[in-house]
């Protein structure tokens, strides 16, 4: 015969009901926030990694974007931008200040001394000394 039904009138018999079902309550609210604490751990390291997947993801598009526009290669990371079509923009522009750039600065002024200054003869008498 089936067992008669007995309504639960206190909180002591609940608790007693719930915890002959399910076990004790206070272990699966530990347990709970234990698999919360962990998700939320795991949730900020998967943030971190994918912040770090767009930096490399940058890097290798500028180091990209510089190869293709002829920059050299310690240049590549002053490239600055969001979008790939940004950083070929500010690319463009970098490669046309390069090309104004004649060579290296001379390591003297080429230009002599005017002939009323002080240093004139001595000038005269360095480059008789070259043979100039």
């Amino acid at each position: 015969m089936a067992e008669a039904f007995t309504p639960i009138n206190t909180e002591e018999e609940f608790a007693a009901a719930v915890a002959a079902r399910y076990g004790d309550v206070a272990t699966l609210q530990q347990q709970l926030q234990t698999v919360t604490g962990q998700r939320d751990t795991h949730a900020k390291t998967i943030e971190e990694l994918k912040g770090q997947i767009k930096g490399h993801e940058t890097a290798a598009l500028r180091q990209r974007i510089a190869r293709e526009k002829g920059l050299p290669f310690e240049l590549a990371s002053r490239l600055t931008g969001e979008t790939e079509k940004d950083i070929q923009k500010d690319a463009d522009t970098m490669a046309e200040l390069l090309k104004s750039v004649k060579g290296p600065a001379p390591l003297a002024n080429p230009e002599p001394d005017a002939a009323g200054s002080k240093h004139a003869g001595m000038l005269s008498m360095l480059n008789d000394l070259r043979g100039e």
